[in-house]
């Protein structure tokens, strides 16, 4: 169902994602990959006020140190929130978070790009070579 939801908001079918991440979310109550996929889907079909409060609910809870740093770092991503996106990848990077690995792909980070901040990871992860990064 993520990859799904993912999908389909790729596609510009907010409704469908937000549908489909609405279920992801239902079979993994508290599972911190799903909350962030429905923020992605729900900030894609520019429902921002409720992506950021699943964003800032995540980041609040007793469990934020188990959740996944790149959830958190997608939904940032896709809303605006550059530097709360690059603080969870820069967390997940330390924690060699197997989400690294798609750094260079994941169409949510796209608005990072061109951050400094970003192109360093790059490099951190081994993804990029110097004076190769874009």
């Amino acid at each position: 169902l993520d990859l799904r939801a993912r999908a389909l908001t790729r596609l510009g079918r907010s409704a469908d994602a937000i549908a489909t991440a609405r279920r992801l979310v239902a079979t993994a109550p508290g599972l911190a990959w799903a909350a962030g996929t429905l923020a992605e889907a729900l900030a894609a079909a520019d429902s921002l006020a409720s992506a950021r409060a699943i964003a800032d609910s995540l980041e609040r809870s007793p469990e934020a140190g188990l959740t996944f740093p790149s959830a958190l770092a997608r939904a940032h991503a896709v809303l605006g929130n550059g530097d709360r996106a690059i603080h969870w990848l820069e967390r997940a990077l330390r924690e060699r978070s197997s989400a690294i690995a798609y750094l260079q792909v994941e169409p949510a980070y796209d608005s990072l790009r061109g951050d400094p901040r970003f192109v360093q990871l790059l490099l951190d992860a081994g993804l990029a070579k110097r004076g190769a990064e874009r």
